[in-house]
């Protein structure tokens, strides 16, 4: 396999790359190369903080909703069996977050 001659292509954010010929080696330089380039650039920070503030946007927007609990459990394919969340979200009497409730991320 050392000797064998691989067709690699390198796509990223920028590049839909360009199909080339490597070796094994060319190919352990390719990914190294990648992961510098993913850990010099912060992108998978910068890919979790994009989705941490569109998860926190579209918290704030539920959360200060007057819409329809049940219409919004549909939209998001919440299944019509009591859950902790969906007995919370049926009872608009309640304070929130509930006692033991504990949100996953936050």
């Amino acid at each position: 396999m050392a000797r064998s001659a691989l067709e690699v292509r390198v796509i990223s954010e920028s590049d839909d790359g360009a199909w080339a010929e490597s070796n094994v080696q060319g190919v352990v330089e390719l990914v190294r190369r990648g992961y510098e380039l993913l850990v010099g650039e912060d992108i998978v920070a910068r890919a979790v903080e994009d989705l941490e503030d569109a998860i926190d946007a579209a918290t704030d927007v539920m959360v200060a909703g007057t819409g329809n609990v049940d219409r919004l459990a549909e939209l998001l394919g919440i299944p019509e069996e009591a859950t902790p969340i969906t007995i919370w979200t049926a009872r608009r009497d309640s304070t929130f977050p509930p006692a033991g409730f504990h949100a996953i991320g936050c």
